[in-house]
């Protein structure tokens, strides 16, 4: 039974209207499947401003933030991963869930160019024009 999501994507550099795709889709999910905890690159922003906020010295807080992310993917019963775009950080989070063989369902916008690595590890990358497009398939693979 999938009881936690964890939505993972490039969000360093990108803009603010790429980045509220990550709390749209979450929204999206959290319509179609209530009883399911998701888990978005803005609760480890909360996660750090909370950290930088206590007064914690900045080499430690990096870690834990690594930490934090490391965990939430850990615990998550499946990754979404939206990768249209590269990013160091998703490559160490696909990893992590390689390593813990946590299942992992690619998504990019039609026309991305993907790493060859994320179908090599995790299958086929589902392409998408409009954000429904990531629940309706998700709906037909955990239902």
């Amino acid at each position: 039974m999938i009881t936690k999501i964890f939505i993972i994507g490039a969000v360093t550099g990108m803009s603010d209207e790429w980045k509220a795709n990550f709390a749209k889709l979450k929204e999206k999910i959290l319509t179609d499947f209530p009883n399911i905890t998701v888990y978005t690159p803005d609760d480890i922003d909360i996660y750090c401003e909370e950290l930088y906020k206590s007064g914690i010295a900045s080499e430690k807080v990096l870690h834990k933030i690594g930490e934090f992310n490391a965990n939430l993917v850990k615990s998550a019963d499946i990754i979404i991963c939206e990768c249209s775009h590269g990013s160091l950080g998703v490559g160490i989070e696909l990893g992590i869930a390689h390593e813990c063989k946590i299942p992992v369902f690619a998504y990019a916008k039609t026309g991305a160019t993907v790493s060859g690595s994320v179908p090599a590890f995790f299958g086929e990358v589902k392409y998408y024009d409009k954000l429904d497009e990531i629940t309706t398939d998700l709906k037909k693979r955990i239902q």
